[in-house]
């Protein structure tokens, strides 16, 4: 039988995955780069680090504690079932974004925990890789330590901005 504390820790994660901690990854098209297809979409991807489903109103809590995030999700894709690799903010964002698990993407701790960073590679391209191979220009702006550009996760990404060291802490 799992560990209910595990599980929880992992449904915390999943559900900053599904959303996405700090990190916001948008992505569009440049202007100078003509479509791969008549409409490609806008994308955009927010992950939240340890954010409980079920305190937020899109997923049926009863308080408004999210109402932007709701109103997002009533316009949006929205996931209420997904499952992470690994309840670690680092390993599990690296996942996210190469489709890899961690014992093959290789980054399986935080950097501040003695992990490894990302390290692009053929067969381990972030999306953000394959999104700008294909004309999208690419920016993310990420609040957590875990995800900051020394750990790798910044590749593929034209615009990265993150906190100043005190703000990490």
């Amino acid at each position: 039988m799992p560990n209910p504390r595990a599980l929880s820790r992992a449904r915390r994660l999943t559900v900053a995955l599904a959303l996405l901690p700090g990190l916001v990854a948008s992505c569009s098209r440049s202007p100078s780069t003509p479509p791969a297809t008549p409409a490609a979409p806008n994308l955009l991807l927010i992950t939240i680090d340890t954010l409980r489903a079920d305190h937020l109103g899109c997923y049926g809590y009863f308080r408004d504690t999210s109402p932007n995030l709701d109103r997002l999700a009533g316009e949006s894709l929205l996931f209420e079932r997904a499952y992470t690799p690994m309840a670690t903010t680092l390993p599990a964002h690296v996942s996210l974004f190469t489709g890899l698990n961690p014992l093959e993407h290789g980054v399986l701790a935080n950097q501040e925990h003695g992990g490894s960073g990302y390290r692009s590679r053929p067969g381990a391209r972030s999306i953000a890789e394959i999104l700008k191979a294909d004309g999208y220009a690419t920016a993310a702006f990420v609040s957590a330590a875990p995800i900051k550009r020394s750990s790798g996760i910044a590749a593929g990404f034209d615009t990265f901005v993150e906190p100043h060291e005190a703000q990490c802490q």
